[in-house]
């Protein structure tokens, strides 16, 4: 069995298909989000998270937003990590860098992360905190 039929993966992909599908945002930016959401990630942190909610007793259902977000934080590290270092490929696509520009790239890694901090925001607070914490290590 590979990881795409896994219950996890095809929860955190529905969640992210369905989140950039009802994003009320301009056109331009909607495509950049699906360019670095949708591209192929294996998706492995949100599904470490998922197991994780699973294995301490709770249902992993309800970690979803957060696995979203999670997933949102990595592809805005990689987009930016792709603007510093003139990256062109990014899994096996042209990176954000490459397809959209310098500063729409920013803009869209930047996007991301404040997505991700709306999605983690109905979480308590010490969530919050250590979801933040760990974004800037």
């Amino acid at each position: 069995m590979n990881i795409e039929q896994w219950d996890e993966y095809i929860a955190v992909k529905q969640a992210m298909d369905d989140l950039v599908k009802d994003l009320e945002i301009s056109r331009p930016m909607k495509e950049m989000v699906q360019h670095a959401c949708i591209n192929g990630g294996k998706l492995i942190r949100p599904i470490i998270l998922l197991l994780t909610t699973d294995l301490c007793g709770g249902d992993y259902k309800k970690s979803i937003n957060a696995a979203v977000a999670i997933e949102m934080i990595h592809s805005a590290s990689l987009i930016h990590d792709d603007v510093l270092d003139e990256g062109t490929l990014r899994r096996g696509a042209p990176s954000m860098y490459r397809q959209f520009g310098c500063s729409s790239a920013i803009l869209c890694g930047d996007f991301l992360i404040s997505k991700a901090i709306e999605l983690i925001s109905p979480y308590d607070s010490r969530a919050v905190r250590d979801f933040g914490r760990a974004g800037m290590h």
